[in-house]
């Protein structure tokens, strides 16, 4: 939100997302579906981020979304 990238609306759905994926992640991809999340911030509002937090995993590692 600092940056500007992320409005008060979309932030904590981002970290809803976040919060949601398998605790076993390695951080560097957790790392990536937050970057991922936050670059869709600039073209979908809270409604639809929701929809791409549930599918984050899917979209930035999808071998370890298959293996959930």
């Amino acid at each position: 939100m600092r940056e500007g990238r992320v409005n008060g609306a979309q932030a904590p759905v981002i970290t809803r997302a976040l919060d949601r994926l398998p605790e076993r992640l390695e951080p560097e991809v957790v790392r990536r579906a937050e970057a991922h999340l936050v670059e869709q911030a600039a073209h979908f509002g809270p409604r639809p981020l929701r929809i791409l937090g549930r599918r984050a995993l899917a979209v930035i590692a999808p071998e370890v979304a298959e293996a959930e």
